[in-house]
């Protein structure tokens, strides 16, 4: 930098504008990210959801390290119908996605998956091999979630697997690494850096 009279000007060449727009682009990034939980973490954790099970007993696992949700429905062996639904509160309005497919040893027909809605089911599927994928807008303290539905509780369950999940909110509930603190930070530090000499 060198002054002109009262007025600073800056000598800094392409390259500091290419990092300090490379830094930018990186802190924007990072706080961009933190509204948006990829997979079962933070507000969509497991400890989260609320598993309900009418005359049956199925079960749910996260795996994968929170990317992939199983849900398995009723096989109770009593000849009568049942649901298990797994639910949470969404934690903001927004854009909910997810791939699905669903798995069961039953006959196609006896057994069933979709998700919920404010306790509105929509049908996904009813036979072994059927995936898709789901987007639908939420608002903030919709229930949203998964339900799998037995006609007998005989034959096996049926299993619908959830991946690709992504919601708003869903902040893990850990303080971040002290790596990530220093980098927001250092970002900061360069942005007023290069508002000072602009």
């Amino acid at each position: 930098m060198k002054a002109v009279g009262r007025k600073i000007i800056s000598t800094a060449g392409p390259a500091r504008k290419a990092v300090s727009n490379f830094v930018t682009a990186i802190v924007a990034g990072l706080i961009l990210q933190s509204f948006a939980s990829g997979g079962f973490i933070g507000d969509y954790s497991p400890g989260k959801f609320t598993l309900t099970n009418s005359n049956a007993d199925g079960w749910f696992e996260v795996i994968s390290g929170g990317s992939e949700l199983h849900l398995f429905g009723g096989n109770s062996g009593t000849g009568l119908t049942g649901t298990t639904d797994l639910t949470v509160t969404a934690a903001l309005g927004g854009l909910f996605s997810f791939t699905y497919s669903y798995t069961s040893l039953d006959w196609p027909g006896f057994d069933r998956a979709g998700y919920l809605v404010n306790g509105l089911f929509t049908f996904l599927a009813d036979t072994g091999g059927q995936t898709g994928e789901v987007k639908l807008p939420l608002a903030a303290g919709d229930i949203f979630g998964f339900r799998v539905a037995t006609d007998d509780n005989l034959g096996e369950p049926g299993l619908l697997a959830i991946t690709q999940f992504s919601a708003p909110g869903g902040l893990p509930a850990t303080v971040p690494e002290a790596s990530t603190v220093w980098l927001i930070a250092g970002g900061g530090v360069l942005l007023a850096l290069r508002k000072r000499s602009i």
